[in-house]
């Protein structure tokens, strides 16, 4: 058996393990001195008061949603991003990530599953060991073009927008093929 470290909550008295208390660099324990239910509590307790309920109202005002909402994230990244410095940190982690094998399989499963989702492609039939099999694919892809030099692609058989037919994002509709000769195929279907 694994001993879990424990640690008190200054807040409710509780003797509590480690994962129940959010990570924080500047305390000795790495942890904060309140647990998680306790500041949730907190919280709660802070946006129902009047002081919280003002800084929602401003927040509100100046990013047109709350401070804990979605958007006002969104916007200040956007923002940041227009800046030079925005643009050259989104540049570099963008140069960083995609040129890393990992990260280019992980793109491309991205990609084409965005694309798939989005004209619903992915039947809800499939198990994980469909999807697995998905991830060779790219995989596959992937490791013939570094030992051939030839950039290759996995190609849907039916096309995902093909003109009279759409095909699906399953396993039994793939296969890889060079980039050239998926860039003539289209979205035809070619046997």
């Amino acid at each position: 058996m694994i001993l879990q470290e424990v640690k008190a909550c200054t807040k409710c008295k509780i003797v509590k393990p480690y994962n129940k208390f959010s990570p924080a660099k500047k305390h000795s324990t790495g942890h904060t001195s309140r647990c998680k239910d306790c500041k949730n509590v907190d919280l709660a307790l802070y946006y129902r008061s009047e002081e919280g309920n003002k800084e929602r109202k401003a927040a509100f005002k100046k990013y047109g949603t709350s401070v804990a909402g979605k958007n006002s994230f969104f916007k200040r990244r956007k923002k940041y991003e227009t800046t030079p410095k925005g643009k050259l940190a989104k540049k570099k982690w963008d140069k960083k990530y995609t040129t890393t094998p990992k990260g280019r399989i992980i793109a491309n499963i991205a990609k084409a599953k965005y694309r798939s989702n989005k004209i619903y492609a992915i039947p809800k039939c499939l198990k994980e060991s469909d999807f697995e099999l998905i991830r060779m694919y790219y995989q596959l892809a992937n490791y013939m073009t570094e030992v051939t030099g030839i950039p290759h692609e996995v190609d849907h058989i039916i096309p995902l927008q093909g003109k009279n037919i759409c095909g699906l994002h399953v396993p039994w509709n793939l296969r890889v093929i060079t980039k050239s000769e998926n860039c003539t195929k289209g979205n035809r279907i070619c046997l």
